[in-house]
């Protein structure tokens, strides 16, 4: 059985992985069983077209600077 282990959770902020990311808040978390992968959705602004599905890996704690 694969396990659900999400790195983050809903109401955490975090940056999307490219540089000068805005900050934004986990939404909604998606977890496919089959595949095990999980997809977190970000609201980067008060519209729901603002909203964005990533994975764990596009995701960080804090902004990435270059």
């Amino acid at each position: 059985m694969p396990a659900y282990n999400p790195k983050y959770r809903i109401g955490q902020h975090v940056f999307h992985a490219t540089p000068e990311s805005d900050k934004g808040i986990i939404v909604n978390i998606n977890h496919d069983y089959v595949s095990n992968v999980i997809k977190y959705e970000i609201a980067f602004g008060r519209r729901s077209e603002d909203n964005v599905w990533c994975d764990e890996v596009e995701l960080s704690e804090s902004k990435v600077f270059i």
